[in-house]
């Protein structure tokens, strides 16, 4: 899998030559092949123009990936989550939902277990 992304990265940026590639949830991904995307886009990036973003969270393996590299930090507020998490209470069996005393704990448990993420 992994010899089969490089040789279709490969033939993309001999076709465009230049990129912006977007790699979303990056820490979901296992660290040795993490470790090896990246360091074959920075392989490629002596070659072709690419700009990259990617999103994760924080893990020390890939701060160390990017050590030097733009990063910026985004949290989501609690505000933020609450919003979401009343409109998620939505989907919840309706004899759930019609108990709201439940779903205020539901909703301010997922605020403080979210930690901004």
């Amino acid at each position: 899998m992994e010899i089969d992304l490089k040789r279709a990265l490969e033939e993309a940026l001999t076709i465009v030559s230049d990129a912006n590639i977007v790699i979303d949830a990056l820490d979901e991904c296992e660290k040795s092949p993490r470790s090896s995307l990246i360091r074959t886009l920075r392989e490629k990036s002596s070659r072709y123009t690419i700009r990259l973003l990617t999103i994760a969270r924080r893990e020390p393996d890939i701060e160390a990936l990017f050590e030097g590299c733009l990063a910026i930090l985004i949290r989501a507020s609690d505000e933020d989550i609450k919003l979401y998490a009343k409109e998620r209470i939505t989907d919840l069996e309706q004899s759930l939902v019609n108990k709201q005393d439940l779903c205020c704990e539901v909703v301010k448990a997922m605020v403080n277990a979210s930690k901004g993420i």
